[in-house]
């Protein structure tokens, strides 16, 4: 019975403990959803079994340890949702075999290294945020390769370095934030072809506001 299992919510419960390596026995699902809960577990690498997952919702519980590779095996993957856990290490490559995804919301967590340039193989994502990690390093140019993405958060890092003027290039962008980092430099202008708000507050920018930003529909809140 449970390998015909299509849907699985645990939710608002007193569940604790570990996830089973079994999990990856339930290979008929297509949504799995683990969440306010006590489980204190690792992500069992054998989650990658279950590739016909459309939508994965880890979050607001106490899940432990680094993502698993294996995550990038479920290429059926439309909404990945792994937030407020206790989660660290780097955010796998792997990501970006993921090319279904529209929602990615890995926010809140204690992910640190570089966001890897394969994020720019989620050319349908519309919904990325990022926020209140430890990413450092800097803010990959392959971003600008996101065009379908309307919402991004990257605030409340460790981002260094200058803004990719491949940013620019996200013409369906409605609201970008990246503030409260460490990123420096002077504005690119390519960013002038947006119409959106940008939140660059509480950064190290300098130099003066590029005059392509005049007039257009830009908010921009920056340290200027």
């Amino acid at each position: 019975l449970a390998t015909t299992l299509e849907q699985l919510a645990m939710t608002n419960s007193i569940l604790s403990g570990v996830i089973p390596s079994e999990i990856g026995l339930l290979t008929k699902l297509s949504i799995l959803t683990i969440s306010f809960t006590k489980v204190s577990s690792s992500i069992p690498t054998t989650i990658g079994r279950l590739t016909r997952l459309n939508k994965l919702n880890l979050f607001q519980s106490t899940y432990e340890g680094t993502l698993p590779s294996e995550i990038g095996q479920l290429t059926n993957l439309r909404d990945l949702r792994i937030y407020n856990t206790f989660l660290s290490g780097m955010l796998i490559s792997e990501i970006g075999q993921l090319t279904s995804l529209t929602t990615l919301s890995i926010n809140s967590n204690s992910l640190n290294n570089q966001i890897p340039s394969e994020i720019g193989k989620l050319t349908e994502l519309l919904y990325g945020l990022f926020h209140d990690n430890r990413f450092d390093g800097v803010l990959p140019s392959e971003i600008g390769l996101l065009t379908s993405v309307t919402s991004a958060s990257f605030s409340r890092n460790l981002i260094s370095g200058q803004i990719p003027s491949e940013l620019g290039k996200l013409s369906a962008i409605r609201i970008l934030a990246i503030h409260d980092n460490y990123l420096g430099g002077t504005l690119p202008t390519q960013i002038g072809k947006l119409s959106s708000f940008i939140d660059l507050d509480r950064n190290k920018l300098s130099g003066s506001i590029p005059f392509e930003l005049n007039g257009s529909s830009l908010e921009l809140s920056c340290d200027y």
